[in-house]
């Protein structure tokens, strides 16, 4: 890896090496960079993951275990770096394994009410399908938090209470997308929750005065120097604006209007999360601008988590009729993007981003989204009973958007038997007008 590898990549990109054979990286840069495996085993993690610091030389563990064929790999902390390793001749036994999908989905808990209220809590969630529960910071108690959903334009106060460990310090939580006043909009450095205290946040859900249109929001911690590991830790939900009914506009509602959280994070042998801030950078101003300094600054601070999670678990399945779906697809992570497909190349029509619907549904085979960006897509799962479908996410070809999208399986899709369904595929929506015009 030469110096300015995050721009150049890996040098080379390509590489063969005999079966039983080793690989060595020199890291010449002056950051630090990973060489991960794509493909995992059987725990879930890559088959093959070492980190290599800056101005250090570093062994490869594990490709002399591997089967002959093609490995991709990437940097975990710039993941457009990226490579294959072929492996020639007679490998190893080791082949890439494909989650099993052994835990149901989680859909957040709802709450509507004009007063909300959510407890930030420490709690062990169920996040691995074995082994132990993790400790999270929690919004109520749970990961992700309650997911609310109320009517645009009818004011909503949420009260957020802090009874985390003291030695999590003071919070503020941020209210993604939303419009609403400076105070109540999760300040980094002031209006803060501090450790047993409350704080109440209006948001009136309108825009200029008119209610604001259906959106899909998501709310997490947003302390200064702070928000990563907060974050990191569970203090994440979602929020939901919806549309008053709409004639002729007949989008999958109730069970078939499906939230989902993408996100990461790494874990130890015990299910716990890694703490890649405990010897975190510092930030320091220079001329008025503020910047992150240090060997273990962002990006190379190892957030960038070897497990994808959706609603908060590992690889999980949802039990779905031979019907249509709105799935609300909210990428959290903090560095990572994801290009999302179907594995059986079922489209995805988006009707909607996080601000509102689109002025037109758009027919698409796969949705990119980066850190905090969201989507509002139907699916149609008809034809497919009996049928296991992963919605996963591939890179784009070199050079493309999306390029340096995470190759993971994300989640499974087990359809069931046909359902009446009375929704419709939409060919014009009621797109929100997101500018005044001049008069």
């Amino acid at each position: 890896i030469d110096q300015g590898g995050v721009r150049k990549g890996y040098t080379p990109d390509r590489v063969t090496v005999s079966g039983g054979g080793e690989v060595t990286v020199v890291n010449l840069d002056s950051v630090d960079h990973t060489v991960t495996s794509v493909a995992k085993g059987p725990d879930g993690l890559p088959v093959f993951d070492v980190r290599i610091k800056a101005g250090t030389t570093a062994t490869v563990p594990g490709v002399d275990l591997l089967a002959a064929g093609d490995w991709d790999y990437y940097c975990k902390f710039h993941p457009g770096m990226r490579g294959v390793l072929t492996v020639a001749g007679a490998g190893g036994g080791i082949e890439p394994v494909r989650p099993t999908f052994d835990q149901p989905l989680v859909v957040p808990p709802t709450k509507r009410g004009d007063e909300i209220r959510l407890v930030m809590r420490r709690r062990e969630v169920r996040v691995m399908p074995e082994g132990p529960r993790t400790s999270m910071w929690t919004y109520d108690g749970t990961y992700p938090g309650p997911t609310i959903r109320r009517r645009g334009g009818r004011e909503t106060r949420v009260t957020v209470v802090n009874r985390l460990p003291r030695e999590a310090g003071s919070m503020s939580t941020h209210l993604h997308g939303d419009h609403h006043a400076p105070a109540d909009d999760g300040q980094p450095t002031t209006h803060l929750i501090r450790p047993g205290r409350s704080r109440t946040y209006t948001y009136p859900l309108t825009v200029d005065g008119r209610a604001e249109p259906g959106s899909f929001f998501w709310y997490h911690d947003h302390r200064m120097d702070r928000t990563a590991r907060n974050n990191w830790r569970g203090l994440q939900g979602m929020f939901v604006v919806t549309d008053p009914p709409t004639p002729g506009l007949r989008l999958p509602t109730g069970a078939r209007d499906v939230p989902l959280m993408i996100s990461e994070r790494s874990f130890r042998d015990d299910n716990q999360l890694t703490d890649p801030f405990a010897h975190g950078p510092r930030m320091v101003g220079h001329h008025g601008q503020m910047a992150w300094v240090g060997p273990h600054a962002p990006p190379d601070d190892a957030t960038v988590g070897d497990t994808v999670l959706v609603n908060g678990r590992y690889a999980p399945y949802l039990d779905v009729t031979a019907t249509r779906y709105r799935l609300r697809l909210l990428n959290s992570s903090p560095f990572s993007s994801y290009n999302l497909t179907l594995s059986d190349g079922r489209p995805f029509l988006q009707v909607g981003t996080g601000s509102g619907l689109l002025p037109k549904a758009v027919v698409r085979s796969q949705v990119l989204l980066g850190p905090a960006q969201r989507a509002d897509v139907v699916v149609d799962f008809s034809g497919a009973t009996g049928r296991r479908l992963v919605l996963e996410s591939v890179p784009a070809a070199s050079g493309q958007s999306g390029a340096d999208a995470r190759g993971t399986a994300v989640m499974e899709f087990r359809v069931g038997a046909r359902a009446p369904d009375p929704s419709r595929l939409p060919a014009r929506l009621p797109s929100p007008e997101l500018v005044s015009p001049v008069p």
